[in-house]
């Protein structure tokens, strides 16, 4: 595959310079809060639930959805006691603020507030301390650790980590994780994306997990393609490329 394709997906699925910037969800790693990957490639362990379930939605709401949160919400989760809990959902609700104008005159603005969405109007039986344990997800989930924000030139801005977690889940229990620092992260997924755009089969690597994990969600159709892309150039050497991996995982765990 050449690179005019590949990034003519991604620019299409991921978002760009172009794009608004999305909220992230939040995960709890060992009492330190971190951004979770969530934007509109990557769905949220709560989409991954309504797409699976068929369950409604109540974020589907034009009130509480912005440009900067197509969700509609923000979702804190947390790894607690070898699995993964819901803890809190929160909803902005937009209240009139004043603002003084340079003339002297006051404008009332529409300004979003972040506002606590009961966790029991989703799942009845929610506990009010431990949250919600999300026994329908079934994949990996990334997790960006130490984040600040870097001032660029002009009115733009970058944000940088000091690590990144892989953790994997199946059916809401902790199976496995991978820390890497940043530069071994981009180092991964540069190698990744490089291994396509050269048709070379990409087979083992977290990003490349991640990928083949969120791959399988009951995802956005952007994504779908963009992952259907990569499989066309992995196939042609490997047909199974979970098969590497998988093989080696039962050769590990017979020793």
């Amino acid at each position: 595959m050449r690179r005019s394709t590949i990034l003519l997906i991604v620019f299409m699925c991921v978002p760009s310079a172009a794009a608004t910037e999305q909220i992230p969800d939040y995960i709890i790693l060992d009492e330190q809060m971190c951004e979770l990957e969530t934007h509109w490639s990557f769905p949220s362990p709560l989409e991954v639930y309504f797409r699976q379930t068929g369950a409604k939605n109540p974020f589907d709401d034009q009130e509480t959805i912005s440009t900067g949160n197509y969700r509609g919400h923000v979702a804190t989760w947390e790894l607690s006691d070898g699995a993964l809990y819901l803890k809190s959902i929160t909803v902005d609700k937009y209240e009139n603020q004043s603002y003084k104008l340079s003339d002297g005159s006051v404008m009332m603005i529409p300004t979003p507030k972040p506002t606590p969405f009961p966790l029991a109007q989703i799942f009845p039986k929610a506990d009010a301390k431990k949250g919600v344990m999300a026994k329908w997800f079934t994949g990996i989930v990334l997790a960006k650790i130490g984040g600040h924000r870097t001032e660029l030139e002009g009115d733009s801005y970058s944000y940088e980590y000091r690590s990144f977690a892989y953790l994997e889940f199946k059916n809401g229990k902790f199976v496995k994780q991978t820390i890497l620092d940043r530069d071994e992260h981009w180092r991964d997924v540069r190698e990744y994306y490089d291994r396509i755009d050269t048709d070379t089969p990409v087979t083992k690597g977290p990003h490349f997990e991640y990928m083949q994990a969120i791959s399988k969600l009951p995802n956005d159709d952007c994504q779908k393609q963009l992952h259907d892309q990569k499989v066309k150039t992995e196939n042609k050497v490997n047909p199974n490329p979970l098969q590497d991996i998988t093989a080696e995982e039962s050769q590990s765990e017979s020793k």
